[in-house]
């Protein structure tokens, strides 16, 4: 009817009680610390993958590096002084005038893993010095470390760290080269009889120039290359890329280079004055550390792997399963790893 207002009726909406809401605020909090795992686990496995990868390049870069030259790379090369270099001396300590930094294995792969201009501007495996070029030797290469590892970009804990001044620290390598089975040993110095009285039973050793034929064992049962890992507040931890520093003893280059068998893979050490576990394989995935074989492929081997320690003066023979896959010659034969 005309000037008749119809009303109508007003629905009224009931909202969540208090405790109706902490049940859905309990409801959502148990939801993502049941996801939480399963995300951070998907995010491991993603790293792990690239840290495989990386390895894989590696091996890559590896192979082509002995096609070119018909060896693999030394693990470290360390060149004559230049005249006209002041930079060589720069390290610190007592024995200062003798620690010179050296080209490594990885300086050398550099133009196989797309850097080839960082390696014409360093002029790796020239009578310059990697410490004349301080800025160059702090360039990340992300292809050289670990995605899980907590290692930052510069290695301001390694050995070449340790050993030079403050500013001169170089970039972190979460890979280390198979060097022996159980210890550091330059075959170059003869001043410790044990540890320079013998060959390294590895691939990699200070000037070395293995071939593919001098891997007895086989190329697929033999480690080339396998993780370290940064720990904090340690003596030493991971590596650099750049090279080695020749310290106050003929076997420093273990700690920025090489990796050996001496102690277990991820084997700590608790007190931190074990310098054994910081020359050995480590990383920071939970179960083992990837290695890559001198046939260039790779393999995640268990720290459960069967391992016996040998001395500590370089005079044991490979007698594990650990050992027989570091080992180029030993004759012994390797099963399942």
């Amino acid at each position: 009817m005309p000037g008749k207002t119809i009303e109508s009726k007003s629905s009224h909406r009931r909202g969540f009680t208090l405790i109706e809401l902490l049940v859905v605020i309990a409801i959502i909090a148990i939801l993502i610390a049941l996801l939480l795992p399963a995300v951070q686990q998907a995010r491991e496995a993603a790293r792990r993958t690239q840290c495989r990868n990386n390895l894989k390049q590696l091996g890559l870069a590896l192979h082509n590096y002995h096609d070119n030259y018909g060896a693999f790379p030394p693990l470290f090369v360390m060149p004559v002084v230049p005249t006209n270099s002041t930079n060589h001396a720069t390290a610190t300590g007592a024995n200062s005038a003798n620690m010179a930094p050296g080209w490594g294995w990885m300086a050398f792969l550099l133009p196989y893993i797309d850097q080839a201009p960082l390696y014409s501007s360093l002029g790796v495996g020239s009578t310059r010095f990697p410490l004349d070029s301080q800025n160059l030797i702090r360039t990340p290469i992300a292809g050289y470390m670990c995605p899980s590892d907590i290692a930052g970009p510069i290695n301001a804990g390694s050995m070449w760290a340790r050993q030079t001044e403050n500013g001169w620290e170089a970039a972190t390598s979460n890979y280390v080269a198979a060097h022996d089975h159980e210890t550091t040993i330059n075959p170059l110095v003869a001043t410790d009889p044990d540890r320079g009285s013998k060959t390294p039973t590895g691939g990699f050793f200070p000037n070395s120039r293995t071939s593919t034929r001098d891997i007895t064992d086989g190329t697929s049962n033999t480690v080339a290359a396998g993780e370290r890992r940064y720990k904090q507040n340690e003596n030493a931890s991971a590596a650099v890329w750049i090279g080695t520093i020749d310290g106050d003893h003929e076997n420093d280059f273990g700690y920025d280079t090489a990796g050996t068998g001496r102690n277990r893979i991820n084997e700590d050490s608790n007190s931190g004055a074990d310098w054994d576990w910081v020359r050995s394989f480590s990383s920071a995935h939970t179960g083992g550390a990837h290695f890559v074989l001198f046939d260039g492929s790779v393999r995640f081997v268990s720290e459960n792997i069967d391992h016996s320690p040998g001395r500590t003066d370089g005079t044991d023979t490979p007698n594990s399963l650990f050992d027989n896959i570091i080992s180029i010659r030993d004759g012994n034969v390797v099963g399942e790893f």
